[in-house]
């Protein structure tokens, strides 16, 4: 049967945003997925409790166990999360070789650095030897792998996707009644997390901002989150547990000094929030529109991000309103069933 067979994921640290696409490719064909995911020094305590999706802890593998395990299962294509675990890419060479479909997932953005230009001139021994197509979140990841030799018939898109069906069922609450700002994200110092608590302590002193910041999240700077009333750090949540959150906030804030994509947003922006984000974050370029349901500020800034918020807090209930509705319509456009229908069409899976 076409479309039939096992589908083996080679992955990092998987994270909630996956499984809504892991669970839409069996749905959408009679495949059966198999992750293999690191388990050691996870950045998140999230774990899958579900048992329709076959999971493998890397620590148990080594690369021959791994290899074992591919060539049991011969899996009609693979995915590999990047270029990062060297066994990972023993098995796709070999996959490859033997002619089946290894997909190449990246979230890198084209920057022109000198990095970029050197992974131009070595993609044949860097990509084209393990992978036959990329997989990507969005506009500046396909720029990537196009200037690496993949070409639009060999890329996919969606690579990262929120969990649209749960999170737009959030955010009853009118959008012009609430004043709180959310921050989901790892709490290390490129995510800007101390930043936008400083702006936000300098608009309560100037009388600027009345709400509360809800942190989410955790990392090496969870232990100096202040300790104050109108912080609300609840350290890592399932995403159910943001509900509360999003049904008092407003603005959801990320100022990122590095975020090659940012799936906190697409989910956010599901829930009708306003958007304050860095131009650092990738999928701004999908679901904000500057002025309109968010403004976008120049990364670093954080005057900027201050002029940001306040500009936001002023806009009028109409503008709110519209802008939250767009957030959504935006937020619309992609999903777990399209993208995994992409991903089997473009393998010949569907």
């Amino acid at each position: 049967m076409r479309g039939s067979g096992n589908l083996l994921i080679l992955y990092s640290e998987y994270m909630p945003y996956n499984i809504p696409v892991w669970r839409a490719l069996q749905k959408n064909s009679a495949l059966t997925v198999h992750v293999v995911h690191w388990d050691h020094k996870k950045l998140t305590p999230y774990r899958y409790s579900g048992t329709d999706i076959q999971f493998y802890e890397r620590s148990k593998l080594n690369d021959d166990g791994l290899m074992q395990l591919s060539d049991n299962l011969n899996p009609v294509a693979v995915v590999v999360s990047g270029r990062m675990d060297k066994g990972y890419l023993i098995v796709a060479n070999k996959l490859r070789k033997n002619g089946t479909p290894v997909v190449m997932g990246s979230d890198k953005q084209w920057t022109g650095s000198l990095r970029d230009y050197l992974a131009v001139a070595m993609q044949r021994w860097l990509y084209h030897r393990y992978f036959t197509h990329a997989w990507v979140p969005g506009d500046r990841q396909r720029k990537y792998v196009k200037m690496i030799g993949f070409p639009e018939s060999k890329t996919i898109g969606g690579l990262y996707i929120g969990d649209i069906e749960l999170f737009s069922k959030m955010g009853t609450t009118p959008i012009e009644q609430r004043q709180d700002v959310i921050f989901v994200g790892r709490l290390e110092r490129i995510k800007g997390i101390q930043p936008l608590i400083d702006v936000l302590m300098e608009l309560r002193n100037e009388g600027a901002f009345q709400g509360r910041l809800w942190i989410f999240g955790n990392g090496s700077l969870s232990g100096s989150i202040p300790k104050n009333d109108w912080i609300k750090y609840r350290g890592f949540a399932a995403q159910t547990e943001i509900q509360e959150a999003i049904n008092h906030a407003a603005i959801f804030c990320l100022p990122s000094l590095d975020e090659p994509w940012g799936v906190v947003v697409h989910e956010q922006a599901a829930a009708g929030l306003l958007i304050c984000c860095s131009q650092a974050v990738g999928s701004a370029d999908h679901f904000v529109q500057d002025q309109v349901n968010g403004v976008i500020f120049p990364t670093g800034n954080w005057n900027a991000l201050k002029k940001s918020l306040v500009e936001v807090f002023n806009w009028s209930p109409n503008k709110k309103t519209s802008g939250s509705e767009l957030s959504r319509s935006l937020a619309k456009s992609l999903n777990s069933e399209r993208t995994a229908s992409e991903l089997l069409s473009a393998l010949q899976l569907s």
